[in-house]
């Protein structure tokens, strides 16, 4: 699958496609972990934090300001 932009990605996303969610979050997971992680300094709070952040950026996608 080419490269895509997190742009084009959620444009995909909001049009129903499955796999682009599916891929944008994968992409985005490690940053998200990682910056969970330093702010938390707990595996397992940054495993939960990262969790939320992903379910919230799904679920709210539409109101992503493109």
């Amino acid at each position: 699958m080419p490269p895509a932009s997190f742009e084009d990605l959620a444009r995909l996303a909001l049009d129903g496609d499955r796999d682009a969610v599916e891929r944008l979050v994968r992409e985005l997971q490690g940053d998200v972990y990682g910056l969970a992680l330093r702010m938390l300094w707990n595996r397992e709070d940054a495993e939960d934090a990262t969790q939320e952040i992903l379910v919230r950026m799904v679920t709210r996608l539409s109101q992503f300001d493109f």
